[in-house]
């Protein structure tokens, strides 16, 4: 079985030659495999670790239960036949409808919504704005993640994007800072590429909007709402040991 394969190099692998492997899953970056930790809670984080070989420990991580999402995800991913890449870049390969093989990008501009509304609609004060919807709040905007699919390129309900490897391929910006690039994570690779490889619809809808597959949307919604409690909580653990140290 395969699980997956961390890296942030746009590296294309041979398709084959380890599909049935049981703990090929292999960080080849410290971004990569640090998001996939950001992603857990504190106590289940020890349980996912590498090998001798560089590899997430298939039979560690099979030893240990949890009632986390995102652990239970990730061990799914982890003993599934299939490879699945998640590479922290914002360029990356793909495969189009007509067999051809193109570039895409990725990216994040952090800016603060309500700042950016009032330079353009200067019609509303803030507080009409903040009404409105627009947030006081720095956020992330742009293309920041995707998941390419083994033969995606032909699947008239997802973007017409297709792995060129046969590998699940998850991409994350590396614009990104760690909460967020955690988030987009569970996202991508605990919402698409995990209802890929259990054969269940992995796009939101057919044209891409929310609220089409109310099954791939709770589990996102749920993963991402767990990723930013577990970071949040590993962060103030961390701030209040150091505290203690002094």
């Amino acid at each position: 079985m395969q699980g997956l394969l961390l890296y942030a190099t746009l590296t294309w692998g041979q398709v084959g030659n380890i599909l049935h492997t049981p703990d090929s899953v292999r960080p080849l970056d410290t971004a990569a495999y640090q998001a996939v930790c950001h992603m857990l809670r504190t106590e289940d984080q020890p349980h996912v670790v590498l090998d001798v070989q560089g590899r997430i420990d298939c039979h560690r991580i099979n030893r240990h239960t949890s009632a986390s999402l995102n652990f239970q995800a990730l061990k799914a991913l982890a003993n599934d036949s299939r490879i699945v890449e998640v590479a922290v870049d914002n360029h990356y390969l793909y495969r189009d409808i007509m067999d051809s093989i193109r570039h895409g990008n990725l990216g994040a501009v952090y800016t603060n919504e309500l700042t950016d509304a009032t330079r353009y609609m200067v019609q509303y004060t803030p507080s009409q704005l903040k009404s409105m919807g627009f947030r006081d709040e720095i956020r992330a905007s742009g293309p920041s993640g995707i998941t390419l699919l083994p033969g995606g390129e032909r699947d008239t309900t997802g973007d017409g994007k297709g792995s060129v490897n046969g590998h699940v391929v998850v991409m994350i910006s590396r614009d990104l800072n760690e909460r967020d690039a955690a988030r987009k994570l569970a996202h991508e690779a605990n919402g698409h590429a995990l209802f890929f490889i259990m054969h269940q619809d992995p796009n939101h809808a057919e044209d891409k909007t929310r609220g089409g597959n109310p099954a791939l949307e709770d589990q996102i919604r749920n993963c991402v709402a767990e990723t930013e409690q577990n970071y949040d909580n590993a962060k103030r653990s961390r701030s209040g040991t150091t505290k203690h140290r002094y």
